[in-house]
C-alpha cells in the first residue's frame, strides 16, 4: 500500500541520479528564479534519462499532464505519456492528491520539490521511491518540470525482476 509523501533533503537522498540532476539543475538556474528548458543538453542527462519524465503544468485548474515518460518508469510504472496525474486512479487516491501537491509545491515555489514514498511491488515487497521536481521556464508556453524517479528494491525483489503495482490497481485506489 501506498504510504504518504516524505520531503528528502537532498544530502538524505540514496540516489545518485536525484543528486545529479539537483545539481545540474542548480547549475542551468545561472542565478535565475528558473532556468530554461533550452539550457539543458539532452547529451548530459543520457544517463538518467531512462528514469526522467517531462510534465506541464496547466495552472487553470491546476492539473499536471505527462509529455514524455522514460523508459524505465515506463517498465516500473507503464507509460504515462500523455496522461494527467489526477486520471491515473480513483481522484479520491491519496497518492493522486500528494503527487498533486508535491507538483504544485514546485510550481507556486519556483523551486525544486524531493520526496520519497513506499510503493507496492508486483510480489508483494516494498519499493522506496525517492523523486524530484524541477520547474522549468517554457518561453510562450505553460511551465514544464523534469521529474525524476529512481527506484530502491530489496534484493529478493531485484533478483526476482520485480515491479511496481500499476497506478490504477484496486490496491492504491
Amino acid at each position: 500500500m501506498f504510504t504518504c509523501i516524505w520531503p528528502l533533503a537532498l544530502d538524505e537522498a540514496q540516489s545518485w541520479r536525484l543528486r545529479f540532476l539537483a545539481d545540474y539543475w542548480e547549475t542551468k538556474k545561472a542565478g535565475r528564479a528558473l532556468p530554461e528548458r533550452n539550457d539543458f543538453d539532452l547529451a548530459d542527462l543520457k544517463h538518467i534519462l531512462p528514469y526522467l519524465l517531462v510534465a506541464e503544468i496547466e495552472p487553470e485548474p491546476f492539473r499536471v499532464f505527462y509529455r514524455l515518460t522514460g523508459t524505465k518508469v515506463v517498465e516500473m510504472c507503464g507509460d504515462l505519456t500523455g496522461r494527467y496525474l489526477d486520471q491515473l486512479g480513483n481522484s479520491q487516491s491519496p497518492w493522486i492528491k500528494e503527487g498533486r501537491d508535491s507538483y504544485h509545491q514546485a510550481w507556486s515555489s519556483r523551486s525544486s520539490f524531493l520526496g520519497k514514498y513506499i510503493w507496492p511491488t508486483m510480489r508483494g515487497a516494498a519499493c522506496t521511491v525517492e523523486f524530484g521536481i524541477f520547474p522549468l521556464n517554457v518561453p510562450g508556453r505553460p511551465m514544464q518540470c523534469f521529474s525524476l524517479e529512481d527506484y530502491h528494491f530489496r534484493a529478493s525483489s531485484v533478483a526476482s525482476r520485480d515491479t511496481l503495482v500499476p497506478f490504477t490497481s484496486k490496491n492504491n485506489q
